[in-house]
């Protein structure tokens, strides 16, 4: 069962940052990218689609999920105008914390990344319960 999901969408934009307009790659058409969300043991899937010139994909940062198949496997590559649906499911023993996603096609990753491709994704678990970090607003 899937308990959370996600439309992502990577392309090229001239967005307005700080009143000054800026091309740059995004997801969803925003800098930085939506806030995944995710709790020990859900499943997640994103439909991600390419919609720049280049081949691209989607690397968790120090999330524990599986390095190969359409989990996190940085091999992928999702050629211009294609869609992959990466599906994965969130150890149950995950820590809480802030990790990022972003872009990791060999080759292509520091131009991706320092062009916008980046976002959070936040795994949900104890450490939201410490009355600081529940007080705290994000």
């Amino acid at each position: 069962m899937v308990f959370w999901r996600l439309i992502l969408e990577a392309s090229s934009n001239s967005l307005n940052l700080g009143g000054n307009q800026a091309h740059l790659l995004s997801y969803n058409r925003q800098v930085p990218g939506p806030r995944l969300e995710a709790k020990p043991a859900n499943t997640v899937r994103i439909r991600f689609t390419n919609n720049f010139p280049q081949p691209t994909n989607l690397h968790y940062h120090s999330l524990h999920v599986p390095p190969t198949g359409n989990a996190d496997n940085v091999f992928l590559d999702i050629p211009a105008g294609e869609t992959l649906t990466y599906e994965f499911t969130i150890p149950q023993n995950h820590s809480a914390g802030t990790f990022w996603y972003h872009p990791h096609r060999h080759g292509l990753v520091a131009e991706q990344v320092f062009s916008g491709l980046a976002g959070l994704f936040v795994v949900r678990g104890e450490l939201d319960e410490i009355p600081d970090i529940k007080a705290a607003q994000e």
